[in-house]
């Protein structure tokens, strides 16, 4: 239920103007004809559109509240792309369930879709067009990052077009009071939320700023870049497991802002970064100098915040996704009178992709009292990891908490092998690294 929590919030939000729709006086039922029916849901579709069009606004400010709300950014990341084309298919049903109403021939209809003399209906059809290219070059095209981030500044605009358009026109929204409220509640905190991360985020949000000391490649793969804060105030608290947002400031490399998992230990004072080469931007990053300066925003991640209840422990890291585990690693290494029993799956392709094995057996072989089982598995000997897999090695499951770091697809396939094999889904906790 926990897990669940940021989804029934939203889904209470998305309630509420149903409900204060279905109150609002009529003169005739609304529901006593096939047209009314269609009219109806015409209606309910855009309130519900508008909502969830600012509530996604609200999570993309990444603030603390969102982290707990949907348990980790990841997951507050995947269900904002979700609500997003779940808000763009209400929109679109909007105005298509209401132009039986308002139109009787085809030039009629077209004409629905597009500019007239009425300035209120003008702003939703800009909005409805506005939403429909942004979502387009966003979510599906797929842009890159720097060009995808220019274009998502732009759904603000479109939302206060669309905001406008609930505002101004007339509807159940501008003759029944306690929904004109609610509405106009809810699209300002969108407005508020979307003013705050996009147009002063630089002045608002927190900043820790950094200076790089030391750069490694490891194996040609992945690089690990080591910072030290300017100052004491400056050094940012973190969870064993959590990530941050970092921007690099250096004539070497572009000014973007992107999500990197912090390996290093929280008791160190130094940040270290694992960033695998993947796209134009990671494979630059090695062109970084010493000496160059980093903002950082964060941490985010709830992964290693789900206060487990059985002591023995199975960590699965899928390639990359082992970042996270190696500052957990490193923070209950150094434990004292932990009773922790942990089984690491370290899940790559083959040997040579097991960048980071050496320093997890010398991680776990400095292990004050915590007990680590070290567990290489190599995909191209044994094919995809299982619950039969991690019988064999772990012993039973029904008492042990499994933790997963991994691609979309290797957690999906894994969390479905283990509900299958009656694992209790309340003892599978996973993070995509997806961002």
């Amino acid at each position: 239920m926990k897990k669940n929590t940021g989804l029934l919030t939203l889904a209470i939000f998305a309630f509420i103007p149903i409900l204060l729709w279905l109150v609002v006086p009529t003169p005739l039922p609304r529901f006593s004809t096939l047209g009314g029916v269609i009219v109806s849901l015409g209606q309910v579709s855009s309130l519900v559109a508008i909502v969830l069009f600012s509530l996604n606004f609200v999570i993309s400010t990444r603030l603390e509240f969102i982290n707990k709300l949907f348990h980790g950014l990841n997951n507050a990341y995947i269900k904002h792309d979700q609500i997003g084309q779940i808000a763009l298919v209400l929109a679109l049903l909007h105005p298509l369930l209401l132009l039986p109403k308002y139109s009787d021939s085809l030039s009629s209809a077209a004409s629905f879709f597009w500019l007239s003399s009425n300035q209120p209906y003008n702003y939703g059809i800009i909005a409805l067009w506005g939403m429909v290219i942004l979502v387009v070059l966003t979510l599906y095209l797929r842009p890159k990052y720097e060009i995808w981030k220019f274009i998502h500044k732009f759904f603000g605009l479109a939302f206060l077009f669309a905001s406008l358009h609930v505002w101004l026109i007339t509807s159940d929204v501008s003759s029944f009071l306690p929904l004109r409220i609610y509405m106009l509640s809810i699209t300002t905190t969108g407005l508020v939320a979307y003013l705050y991360k996009s147009i002063f985020g630089s002045f608002l949000i927190p900043k820790y700023h950094y200076v790089v000391s030391e750069i490694k490649e490891i194996h040609g793969a992945v690089l690990e870049i080591t910072m030290t804060p300017k100052s004491e105030s400056d050094k940012i608290n973190f969870v064993a497991g959590q990530f941050v947002f970092v921007k690099f400031l250096s004539e070497n490399v572009t000014n973007e802002e992107h999500p990197f998992s912090i390996v290093s230990s929280p008791t160190e004072q130094a940040v270290t970064l694992a960033i695998k080469k993947l796209g134009d931007y990671t494979s630059i990053l090695n062109k970084l100098e010493i000496g160059a300066k980093a903002v950082i925003e964060g941490p985010f991640g709830a992964f290693n915040s789900y206060n487990p209840k059985n002591q023995k422990q199975l960590w699965i890291a899928g390639g990359i996704g082992i970042t996270p585990f190696l500052s957990m690693l490193s923070e209950a290494s150094g434990k004292q009178n932990s009773q922790l029993n942990i089984d690491l799956y370290y899940c790559v392709k083959n040997q040579n992709e097991a960048v980071y094995l050496e320093k997890i057996l010398q991680l776990a072989n400095m292990s004050v009292t915590t007990k680590f089982k070290i567990i290489p598995f190599y995909s191209e000997e044994h094919g995809h990891i299982s619950a039969d897999v991690l019988r064999l090695n772990s012993g039973d499951l029904s008492t042990a908490d499994i933790f997963i770091c991994a691609p979309p697809a290797m957690i999906h396939s894994l969390k479905e092998n283990l509900n299958a094999a009656n694992i209790p889904a309340s003892n599978i906790h996973s993070e995509e690294f997806n961002l």
